[in-house]
């Protein structure tokens, strides 16, 4: 009987005292954590960077209006390829009831029409403007994003297959000539 309620007394003042139990727990997982972290950091010389004379990127580039342009088209539509590419399969699997190799398969097709519209653009780069190539990928990218608006709980496989298609083959259209055009108007020893 003492033995109980002891116990019962016990555990009173642990739930009493439960919060600020709970916070010292915390800081001490976080303490540990960053021992792990100067442990690993210090056995693996990840203590001191080296530092160079040169940057890695030299952000005076960007003052070149090509280069600058290039790269700000490529971000975006580096952005809006991430969030198609994010969003459909997850759309597929959580909302479809799709299976993760059937909703990879469904942006698979997208993966192969750049495989192959990349050879032909990069033949088009040599007879055709880059401003034209670049024009006609950002028109190709807004019709297929258009054509994404009408993806409601009734599409086909086939339909968000050939979403991702259209959409995939005017990316070489715009990264091909984009990387090319931002180099334009840089020294030799600002492209390397």
């Amino acid at each position: 009987v003492r033995e109980r309620e002891l116990f019962e007394s016990l555990c009173d003042g642990i739930h009493q005292q439960l919060a600020r139990i709970q916070a010292v727990a915390r800081i001490l997982a976080e303490l540990d954590v960053y021992a792990a972290f100067a442990e690993t950091a210090s056995r693996e010389d990840y203590v001191r960077p080296q530092l160079v004379d040169e940057p890695v990127l030299d952000l005076r580039l960007f003052k070149n209006r090509n280069f600058a342009s290039s790269n700000l088209i490529i971000f975006a539509t580096g952005i809006i390829l991430l969030g198609t590419t994010q969003f459909i399969p997850q759309l597929l699997q959580v909302v479809m009831g799709y299976t993760a190799t059937n909703a990879g398969l469904a942006l698979a097709a997208g993966g192969l029409a750049t495989a192959v519209s990349m050879p032909l653009v990069g033949r088009l780069t040599n007879r055709f403007p880059a401003r034209y190539l670049i024009a006609a990928g950002l028109a190709m990218e807004a019709l297929a994003l258009y054509h994404l608006t009408s993806v409601n709980l009734q599409v086909s496989f086939g339909y968000v297959a050939w979403a991702r298609v259209f959409q995939a083959v005017g990316i070489p259209f715009m990264f091909v000539p984009l990387t090319t055009a931002a180099y334009v108007g840089l020294r030799g020893d600002q492209t390397n």
